[in-house]
């Protein structure tokens, strides 16, 4: 592993266990928005350690959240 490598690894164990799903969703698609068009909801889930059904939930909390603003 780089060290590059080693730091980005480091940098998601403490996201994960410092911030809640919505919040490590929302960091995820401001840092890769193209990125979460070309992938399936279930790998974006997988890579912030839910199941897919839980993302799409939160995700639709999120958009509901923003309608009500």
């Amino acid at each position: 592993i780089t060290i590059n490598g080693f730091i980005t690894f480091q940098d998601r164990i403490v996201q994960n266990m410092s911030m809640t799903v919505e919040e490590r969703y929302l960091a995820f698609h401001q840092k890769y928005s193209k990125l979460e068009l070309r992938f399936p909801q279930k790998m974006i889930a997988e890579y912030l350690g839910v199941s897919a059904e839980f993302l799409s939930k939160v995700k639709k909390r999120l958009a509901e959240k923003e309608m009500g603003k």
